[in-house]
């Protein structure tokens, strides 16, 4: 194993958009030299991550180039095992995006706050988020969807900070690749978090819209797929009762209808999901 002798690795997967790991790059190493890079390059079909293309001169830096797309969510998992299985000694692991939305200078913050509370990992809450407001008002309803299907709340996303010690925990999770924050919460893990501000993209527009984030939603149900069952039996049990008291209350028999479509379909999303 690659001994790191208390970095801090940072682990951010990239697909089409080098120019953006570029800024990132450069901006995190203005802010400190304790920092291992493990760039994951998710099968670029342009501008491939290389350490040619990429100004990682005189840093501690990995580059892996993944022959087949494993997608976003695939790729972070991905690195998480690589980091298990391949470096010790390191100090934490950071995961970040590459398009500047979670800000390199957050990286002091995260650490402070894993190292003086003396927690395993810490998840990023956005303070405040620099998006359009069709965007906010669908990730607004994605967060009360989640909270009524699963009973707990989520509201964090990629953006996390952890030790070794979660980092065994984290990737023991059976899927891990389906949905990272879904899977800190399964994992049992005893996480905290700290409010940071969302940053500005380095470059170009989300491609995230309501059809993308509904599947986005639907990965997370997947991972906690244990505890939404069981409650989805109660949900659908008083649903049921109310069209049989109701009969005539064409409302109720919709609600009930949607909600045995929801999770027919989420069961048919996870076997799609547990298949590929």
């Amino acid at each position: 194993m690659k001994k790191l002798s208390g970095l801090t690795i940072v682990l951010t997967p990239v697909f089409n958009d080098l120019e953006s790991l570029k800024i990132l790059v450069n901006k995190i190493r203005s802010d400190s030299n304790r920092i291992h890079f493990l760039i994951i390059d998710d099968c670029s079909t342009k501008d491939r991550i290389t350490y040619s293309t990429v100004p990682l001169e005189s840093c501690s830096s990995e580059i892996i180039n993944l022959e087949k797309n494993l997608g976003h969510q695939g790729a972070i998992s991905y690195g998480l095992n690589y980091i298990n299985s391949n470096y010790s000694e390191y100090l934490n692991v950071v995961v970040m995006d590459s398009d500047g939305e979670d800000k390199p200078e957050s990286i002091i913050e995260l650490n402070n706050e894993i190292q003086q509370k003396g927690l395993d990992l810490v998840v990023a809450s956005r303070r405040s988020r620099k998006n359009s407001f069709q965007f906010k008002l669908f990730y607004f309803l994605y967060k009360i969807i989640f909270f009524y299907f699963a009973g707990i709340k989520l509201d964090f996303g990629n953006f996390i900070i952890l030790n070794s010690k979660a980092l065994i925990k984290l990737v023991k999770t059976k899927n891990l690749n389906i949905h990272l924050a879904a899977s800190v919460l399964s994992s049992g893990i005893n996480y905290g978090s700290i409010k940071l501000d969302r940053g500005a993209r380095y470059k170009g527009e989300s491609k995230m819209n309501f059809i993308g984030l509904f599947l986005h939603g639907m990965r997370s149900l997947v991972v906690l797929e244990d505890r939404v069952f069981k409650r989805g039996v109660f949900i659908l049990a008083i649903l049921f009762i109310l069209v049989i008291f109701f009969p005539y209350n064409g409302i109720s028999f919709a609600i009930f209808a949607l909600h045995v479509a929801l999770y027919l379909f989420l069961i048919f999303y996870r076997t799609k999901l547990t298949a590929e």
